[in-house]
């Protein structure tokens, strides 16, 4: 983590986001899903998202492998971390 960085806060409960841009992605997820648990990768358009991209980790999931893999890592994540880890799985990351 930078040192020049802020510790990161945690929220818990999504009906009880106080942070703007959080809020805004949460209801774009919830606009998306539907009336189904979670929306498809179909539904979820990065370029809707532009202002927030920085902050967001986008994960694809290879059932055939029982693997992850990032499939985009926002600026922000990426200098907090020190690292851009796009493409890579948590394997080839850590």
């Amino acid at each position: 983590m930078s040192r020049f960085l802020k510790p990161l806060r945690v929220q818990v409960n999504p009906d009880e986001l106080h942070h703007p841009s959080l809020a805004a992605v949460r209801d774009y997820w919830m606009v998306k899903r539907g009336t189904r648990s979670m929306p498809s990768r179909a539904d979820l358009d990065p370029g809707d998202l532009k202002e927030h991209l920085p902050a967001i980790v986008l994960v694809d999931v290879d059932p055939r492998l029982q693997e992850f893999r990032y499939r985009l890592i926002g600026t922000h994540v990426a200098l907090y971390f020190g690292e851009d880890n796009t493409g890579r799985t948590p394997a080839e990351a850590f």
